[in-house]
């Protein structure tokens, strides 16, 4: 039974959580426009890694050869195709991958409207639109937005799997996620896991639905693996592991016992490394293999220094505000001359944003800083609603894989090599568990 009026409020109230949505979904678009008007004076969408995908994927796309060991092929297969169908110029590219981040907003958000609610997915989608480091990740021509949609497009069907059918279409779409990206070869453990874990209760035919899983998600990295060892005789995945294990986190290690900078070691690491290749005569393969044994030594016998480089990694990951991409900005900023300014607050923001850079770039700067408060205070909230039960069992689940694939990512991520770029991946399930740890906290503050 309803009372007169009633059915006029709701649908009232619906048409504003439409308005808002729209809203918000442009503001996505705004806030990665202007990223991208930023670097359009510059060309800088092309980052120092650029071309090697580039040139592996045109490679792979004229002889049907991939050339490179380091890349795997999926992100370098989008980006040449992109530029062979497309267009060649990098600002075209980059507003299509403006398009694959506001992609994976939608995304996300509508996992978050069935699960949680109208107000719940309008937040997720105001931290996902207002997050700077993902905004300018999607104006990079690096594997972090790409490889973020697909990341979300499997979040998103694991939360809706239903037949052993579609979680073999995920563990495929897993399968991608690998070659997109090398960190992800081992998160279908972690998900096959969380799999069991919260489906055991409703069947005896779990252990064959994970299995399914599995199979179908190491199907396409194996096969890379063995691709791999016809050409080196070697079985491994990439050599960009081995590169960083020896060139970045053992030389991280080295240069905190030795009176020489990171950089300095970094670089006459990679001299031994081309060196031991030189001398010894060894392919890609073999060379990876030498490096990992080498950086796997040093990294064990200084355990104490190897920890401390992983909570610098941590801190980097986590708390960087993409300064060093903000800091482009300034190229273009000669809008306010802050040298001639005698106010005392524009001064102190010309410090922040850097010499030259205009209030905006400062401002930029301070919003990404609160950014980050607000959402990790909205992760706690999210994580002590879910200690008191607050959630219902599909929510919690879903809260649970956010958490699992947050754990994975920071575990395999934090090192030498760690910066904010490194957060963009999970970007999306820190934002859900942030909005909902607020609504949570705005509820019980509310009653």
């Amino acid at each position: 039974m309803s009372f007169p009026g009633q059915h006029e409020s709701r649908v009232e109230q619906d048409v504003a959580y439409g308005h808002m949505f729209i809203f918000l979904l442009f503001l996505a678009f705004a806030v990665r426009l202007g990223v991208w008007i930023a670097h359009y004076r510059h060309n800088t969408f092309i980052q120092p890694d650029t071309m090697s995908y580039l040139r592996a994927g045109i490679e792979l796309l004229t002889s049907g050869t991939f050339p490179s060991f380091a890349r795997t092929p999926v992100y370098p297969l989008f980006l040449a195709s992109m530029s062979k169908f497309l267009s060649p110029n990098p600002a075209i590219m980059a507003l299509v991958q403006i398009a694959v981040s506001l992609l994976t907003v939608w995304l996300m958000y509508g996992l978050w409207f069935r699960l949680f609610g109208s107000i719940t997915a309008l937040l997720v989608l105001a931290f996902m639109a207002l997050d700077v480091t993902s905004a300018i990740s999607a104006n990079h021509l690096l594997t972090e937005t790409f490889f973020t949609f697909l990341l979300s497009g499997c979040l998103v069907g694991l939360l809706h799997v239903r037949s052993r059918i579609s979680i073999m279409v995920i563990g495929i779409g897993l399968s991608f996620l690998a070659l997109c990206r090398p960190v992800a070869i081992l998160l279908p453990v972690v998900v096959a896991f969380w799999l069991y874990v919260t489906l055991r209760k409703r069947g005896p035919n779990v252990f064959t639905f994970v299995s399914c899983f599995l199979a179908c998600s190491i199907l396409l990295p194996v096969s890379w693996i063995a691709r791999n060892h016809a050409h080196t005789g070697v079985y491994f995945f990439s050599t960009i592991s081995s590169t960083n294990l020896f060139q970045y986190r053992a030389a991280w290690n080295v240069s905190r016992v030795s009176d020489r900078t990171f950089d300095e070691m970094r670089a006459e690491f990679k001299q031994r490394a081309d060196l031991e290749k030189a001398n010894a005569g060894l392919n890609e393969g073999e060379l990876a293999r030498w490096k990992q044994s080498r950086g796997l030594k040093i990294l064990r016998e200084m355990p104490f220094l190897t920890l401390i480089q992983g909570l610098d990694g941590l801190v980097k990951m986590y708390l960087g505000i993409s300064n060093a991409s903000i800091n482009e900005f300034s190229i273009t900023s000669n809008t306010y001359e802050l040298e001639n300014s005698g106010s005392i607050i524009v001064r102190r923001l010309q410090s922040l944003g850097g010499r030259g850079a205009s209030v905006w770039i400062a401002g930029i700067k301070i919003w990404a800083i609160l950014y980050l408060l607000l959402l990790y205070s909205g992760v706690l909230y999210s994580v002590v609603g879910m200690a008191r039960g607050r959630f219902t069992t599909d929510q919690r689940r879903a809260l649970w894989l956010m958490l699992v694939v947050i754990a994975y990512f920071t575990l395999f991520s934090v090192g030498a090599e760690a910066n904010s770029r490194f957060r963009v991946p999970i970007a999306p399930s820190l934002s859900v568990l942030g909005a909902t740890g607020w609504v949570v906290l705005l509820r019980a503050g509310w009653k």
